[in-house]
């Protein structure tokens, strides 16, 4: 017998769907602490995900088959027939940040649908949330194709979709509307957008996107900023970034040549933001007073020196959780990650500063390069405070 004959009770309404979607949220929290539902693979999780929304259509008094599981690289995964609504199920490890679908390349799998909601699974939180998919909806990221980033907990005002400003307008009238999903309005005014506060724009057309292999340094936001362009407050984004930088590619304090690159790519392709060498340093050397070098009279050290230690004693807050992504280590207490930005310092060839740095016929001429190190390391992390990395981890 076909599933909308018989005489159970179907969701129907978008308040159907959303208190399916509040009990399903429930059911997974219990089953989480229970141990009964464990995060594995991306197939298995939303098999897992969607048997749970199948089990809260129950406890509500819905039929148990009012979704359907569409799967493949059709979007949305879930669909609600005879509400037409859709569900996209996503799970990640850790971070507030979730690849969505393609802007330009989604099989729609509900046509004309009157609401898509996203069910999350934050494996390293044991959290699962719904929320409205577009609302979460907070950029665009190129992988093959370009393709939302999403944050489901996002302020209304940092989402992509909306009437303000930096905003490109309604999802209802862009993604939902007659017209269906309608990606070339989307890329337009990101487009629009970006060339407005003053960054670089780059897209790709829809007739190109099959011949498309992008190198490693277009894989980043469709609008690549330059970090001078950032908040230039004392706790704006460009202090975040840089001391996320800093702190995550020690190696800029050394001398190699190449010391900046794995820096350059981390901005461009996490987050769209241009670095140059002029962040850290514009060159030339200044004087500073280290006693644990010299305390008879200030030592010239290289700007980068310098200006990093004014980097690492700012208030400015970053994320451990992205620190630990750059280093792939995890960090569980505060001791760890001195000691572990401590050797990566070491690591960076500080001691090659050491001959122009230490006066000449002055008892810190004797300081080894092993010496020199560590004391400018010491010098560095003065009133150093990590307090913030592992409160908002």
């Amino acid at each position: 017998m076909d599933k909308y004959t018989n005489n159970m009770k179907f969701v129907e309404t978008q308040i159907d769907v959303e208190k399916v979607l509040t009990r399903a949220v429930g059911i997974s929290i219990e089953r989480i602490k229970s141990g009964d539902l464990q995060y594995r693979d991306g197939s298995r999780n939303e098999k897992s995900l969607y048997e749970i929304i199948r089990s809260a259509c129950d406890s509500e008094g819905f039929d148990s088959n009012s979704s359907e599981l569409i799967g493949g690289h059709k979007f949305p995964d879930v669909i609600f027939p005879a509400a037409r609504i859709g569900v996209e199920i996503k799970g990640h490890i850790k971070g507030d940040r979730i690849l969505g679908n393609s802007i330009m390349g989604s099989t729609p799998s509900i046509k004309n649908p009157l609401a898509i909601y996203l069910f999350s699974w934050n494996a390293s939180e044991n959290e699962v949330i719904w929320r409205d998919y577009f609302e979460s909806v907070v950029g665009a990221e190129v992988t093959h194709s370009p393709r939302f980033v999403l944050n489901p907990k996002c302020e209304p005002t940092q989402s992509l979709f909306g009437n303000g400003p930096n905003q490109i307008g309604s999802a209802s009238d862009i993604c939902l509307g007659e017209d269906g999903f309608q990606s070339e309005i989307i890329l337009a005014r990101m487009r629009a957008n970006a060339l407005a506060a003053g960054n670089i724009p780059w897209w790709i057309s829809k007739e190109s996107e099959s011949d498309y292999q992008p190198q490693i340094h277009q894989q980043g936001q469709l609008s690549i900023v330059k970090y001078s362009n950032l908040d230039s407050r004392q706790d704006g984004e460009r202090a975040s970034f840089l001391k996320t930088v800093l702190i995550g590619f020690p190696e800029i304090l050394g001398k190699s040549i190449k010391k900046y690159d794995e820096a350059l790519v981390w901005g461009i392709v996490k987050k769209g933001v241009l670095i140059s060498r002029d962040a850290f340093t514009a060159g030339g050397r200044v004087n500073e007073l280290i006693p644990e070098i010299c305390n008879v009279e200030p030592v010239s050290v290289p700007q980068v020196l310098s200006r990093s230690r004014k980097i690492l004693q700012s208030s400015s807050q970053i994320s451990l959780t992205e620190i630990e992504e750059i280093w792939q280590e995890t960090v569980l207490v505060e001791d760890d990650f001195r000691k572990i930005l401590r050797n990566k310092m070491f690591d960076a060839g500080i001691g090659q500063h050491a001959k122009l740095t230490l006066h000449k016929n002055c008892g810190c001429s004797k300081l080894s390069d092993y010496q020199f190190s560590n004391h400018m390391i010491n010098w560095l992390m003065n009133d150093f405070v990590t307090k913030s990395l592992f409160t908002i981890k």
